[in-house]
């Protein structure tokens, strides 16, 4: 959490990289200016992403994704929608199945209108975690939880919970880092 030196880092980073690599560092530094409140500073790190990917459709789906948490709630609506439908067309891989829990998690801040979209999200990278990762089965039931827990589905949420971590536990040293402080 020490913002102004990731900041020196990660300028220093983009001064000197081009292309992709310097595409994913702007992402980088999108995701750093949220932190810090600047959401116009944000929008146009993750806009110059998505110019400089040269077709790489990781670095533009993840752009777009941090991107449309920034809108208001029904131009995010909008654009979720969007993203999910590119989302199921892709292959089941652990990036997938980040972006939908990505994806469960912003709809779930979106208020009613995403409460269905934020579960068939979250339930569907939940599926497709257990086969994966536990790390990110656990990072899934958790979002879970949440959104359980949102809605005082307390007794739910608590067995979800336990579930996560569970599935942490199976996880490799090293896996989880920060995702369960």
């Amino acid at each position: 959490r020490q913002l102004e030196a990731a900041a020196e880092s990660l300028l220093l980073a983009h001064s000197f990289e081009q292309g992709q690599q310097r595409a994913g560092v702007a992402i980088d530094l999108g995701n750093l200016a949220v932190l810090r409140g600047q959401v116009d500073e944000a929008r146009g790190f993750y806009d110059e992403a998505i110019r400089l990917a040269a077709g790489d459709q990781q670095i533009i789906f993840s752009a777009r994704l941090n991107r449309a948490r920034l809108a208001a709630t029904d131009a995010r609506l909008v654009e979720l929608d969007q993203l999910s439908a590119a989302i199921a067309q892709m292959p089941d891989s652990p990036s997938k199945t980040r972006w939908q829990i990505n994806l469960g998690q912003q709809y779930r801040l979106a208020g009613a209108g995403g409460l269905e979209r934020a579960y068939g999200q979250l339930a569907s990278a939940r599926s497709a975690a257990a086969a994966q990762d536990p790390a990110l089965l656990a990072e899934a039931l958790d979002s879970l939880a949440q959104l359980y827990e949102d809605q005082g589905r307390i007794d739910d949420s608590l067995r979800l919970t336990r579930q996560g971590l569970a599935a942490a536990a199976g996880a490799p040293a090293g896996m989880l880092g920060d995702r369960l402080v």
